[in-house]
């Protein structure tokens, strides 16, 4: 009996779901993980591209050409992950890189007219799924959303330095 290890104490019993639902991570976990699923389903649907492939292209098209470092921030997604999801792109012939003219150490990527057709078209599916999920929510109710989530946002970041 010296010898027997204890066992683990169980914790407390699992939170009920109205105990997460209080957890606001956990809630806008569950709201970016529903939304990230249906853009990807539509993503591969309308034009064969993972979700990252996806946001890479739409960040491409509204913010113009980009290196790697600058994806990386507005998307953050990991820069391994961005080098990656670019050769991809790259070999779908949606993405070209080109030598960066003021740091020849870097590149900065465009979309091709393909990708440029692929990114408009799945953001504009994206304005229709939006549309879906904002039913039944108020012009006005939105701006208040809207401003409460870059509220929430800027404490976040105050936070974090």
């Amino acid at each position: 009996m010296a010898n027997q290890v204890p066992r683990p104490r169980r914790c407390n019993a699992a939170p009920t779901a109205a105990q997460l639902n209080d957890l606001l991570g956990y809630r806008i976990n569950r709201l970016s993980a529903a939304m990230g699923q249906q853009a990807d389903r539509d993503a591969r649907a309308l034009a064969g591209l993972t979700l990252a492939e996806y946001r890479v292209c739409a960040v491409l098209l509204l913010s113009g050409p980009q290196g790697v470092a600058a994806l990386q921030q507005i998307t953050l997604i990991d820069k391994a992950w961005i080098s990656r999801t670019l050769t991809r792109l790259t070999k779908k012939a949606m993405v070209r890189g080109r030598a960066d003219p003021d740091d020849g150490r870097r590149t900065s990527f465009e979309l091709t007219a393909k990708g440029q057709r692929a990114a408009s078209t799945l953001i504009d599916q994206s304005r229709k799924r939006q549309a879906g999920f904002l039913r039944g929510v108020s012009p006005a109710e939105r701006v208040v959303l809207i401003e409460l989530l870059e509220r929430v946002q800027r404490n976040i970041e105050g936070n974090s330095r």
